[in-house]
């Protein structure tokens, strides 16, 4: 498959006071040296502990945060390289969904101002199309138009992502980021956004970062899978590779103390 990105040898550091008395700064490396790629209309999965570098690389990757050194190339050309109008089109392409649906949709806005937003701030100004779109995009994620005059807090945590997903999915893009999507859900709901998700991948050959600490679902969902440790890449391979054959003792800690199965 061809690849939709490559991130090339790429670190972050934070500066942080040593004591809240003193000047003093080090550095904390998030990231150290990542190089790996993205197949275009593959699941690649982020797996690893707490402060493992997984969420960190996703925001370079969406350049809200910039690596203090190396390169991610997306259809071959460095994002931090791109023309203004250039960085347009990719912030279309390219969505998040955050985590928790309780907190990432505004309480004070409608449904349909929340669907329509995204569109506005790309350019569309025809009334009767963003009505069309925001319609079209509510029903593919099983919801319905009587839901669009709603707010938030007037939906299930279940619903309230279903919306979520809707907002990222309105601008068609080619990648979505992932960022532990069901955590926040009961099981039962997990699963079903889980197959909606995985029906969108199939239908619009769409590419996701799918990052997780449940390696159940890990194995469930994606294709290849990336263990990170310390904000260094310790493993890369697909899914059966890893779960049957994982190469160092921090992939096989990991499964055995989540999954007992080593």
């Amino acid at each position: 498959m061809e690849n939709l990105f490559e991130i090339q040898n790429v670190s972050k550091s934070f500066a942080y006071s040593t004591s809240a008395f003193s000047e003093e700064k080090k550095d904390f490396w998030a990231l150290k040296n990542v190089s790996l790629s993205i197949k275009k209309n593959e699941i690649l999965a982020l797996a690893g502990e707490s402060g493992s570098g997984k969420s960190t690389l996703a925001n370079c990757v969406l350049q809200i945060i910039k690596p203090t050194s190396g390169k991610i190339l997306f259809k071959g050309k460095n994002i931090f390289e791109f023309s203004k109008d250039e960085m347009k089109k990719y912030r279309a392409s390219c969505q998040l969904v955050f985590q928790n649906p309780y907190s990432s949709l505004n309480p004070k806005m409608k449904v349909c101002d929340i669907l329509a937003e995204p569109l506005v701030i790309f350019g569309e100004k025809s009334k009767s199309v963003i009505e069309e779109k925001v319609l079209d995009v509510i029903e593919s994620v099983s919801l319905s138009s009587s839901d669009l005059k709603k707010y938030p807090f007037e939906f299930s945590g279940g619903q309230r992502q279903r919306i979520a997903i809707a907002r990222a999915l309105i601008l068609k893009p080619e990648f979505l980021i992932l960022d532990e999507p069901t955590s926040a859900l009961d099981v039962s709901i997990q699963a079903q956004i889980i197959n909606l998700l995985l029906e969108f991948k199939e239908n619009f050959n769409m590419t996701y970062l799918f990052i997780s600490h449940d390696l159940n679902l890990i194995r469930h969902i994606s294709d290849r899978i990336a263990i990170l440790k310390n904000g260094e890449l310790v493993e890369l391979g697909t899914k059966n590779e890893i779960f049957e054959n994982p190469k160092t003792e921090y992939t096989k800690k990991l499964l055995s103390n989540v999954l007992n199965i080593i």
